[in-house]
């Protein structure tokens, strides 16, 4: 389920600016809503076509679109919408793992035995072959998600294709939101900016990990954290980290 604030489904091109909550948008995505529209609060998701400075409204879409999915279990993805006018939203198990055999299951891989072990981690031609490494996506067409659905934008806004694409998931359980990592492009730009700033301030990258698990109530890792501390911009001190210690800081 995906309940969103949506307006009424219409053959209208234009909204009638009557926007509620729906306990689940996916509902629209039965056959007897072909060809309708519904669309999103162009004043919180202002359409690309408007090209608003500073608004990118069909981005913070799926940004929200992404999270309130991730509250429910699953993994969102998003393709498309700078060109072509429509965006398309997929489970993050539609996409089929590449493998160099095509998924025939016959690529060689290393032969491993125990983690860190650098004596039998090399395959018969050492590091020519591909890791052993553990993956979620489908290894074949035949195990793929179905779930979909497309967003598309005129002048008036970004609304809802009715009657197009698939409601439900397939062939991969349901997580908690604590079993999956959170992608820091999903961090809201107060929360983003705050963490940065902690890390200007030197904070480690387990305390910038404590404060985004207390502001968004998401698991990120150190490793996305250290991502975040590492921009340019976010280190007021840069220029003189390695003259200075950072109690520096702080001088009188």
């Amino acid at each position: 389920t995906i309940p969103f604030l949506v307006s009424t489904p219409s053959y209208s091109s234009k909204s009638n600016g009557i926007y509620t909550e729906h306990p689940n948008v996916l509902e629209f995505l039965k056959v007897q809503y072909s060809g309708m529209r519904v669309y999103f609060d162009p004043t919180m998701y202002p359409s690309p076509l408007l090209k608003l400075e500073g608004h990118d409204g069909l981005r913070k879409l799926k940004i929200d679109l992404e999270r309130v999915s991730r509250d429910n279990g699953f993994n969102l993805i998003s393709f498309g919408g700078n060109c072509d006018l429509r965006a398309r939203m997929v489970c993050k198990s539609y996409q089929r793992y590449s493998t160099t055999d095509n998924g025939n299951g016959n690529e060689n891989l290393r032969k491993t035995s125990l983690h860190n072990d650098r004596n039998n981690s090399h395959g018969k031609v050492g590091q020519t072959q591909q890791r052993r490494q553990k993956k979620i996506q489908p290894m074949s067409k035949n195990t793929t998600c179905p779930f979909r659905f497309y967003l598309k934008y005129d002048s008036f806004g970004i609304y809802f294709v009715c009657g197009s694409g698939c409601s439900h998931h397939k062939h991969h359980p349901k997580m908690l939101p604590k079993e999956m990592l959170f992608p820091s492009r999903l961090l809201s730009s107060p929360t983003k900016k705050t963490s940065k700033q902690l890390g200007g301030a030197y904070a480690n990258c387990g305390i910038g990990r404590n404060f985004l698990f207390r502001q968004e109530g998401m698991f990120i890792s150190r490793a996305q954290v250290r991502y975040l501390y590492d921009d340019d911009s976010s280190r007021f001190c840069k220029a003189v980290d390695s003259d200075y210690p950072p109690g520096d800081l702080l001088s009188f």
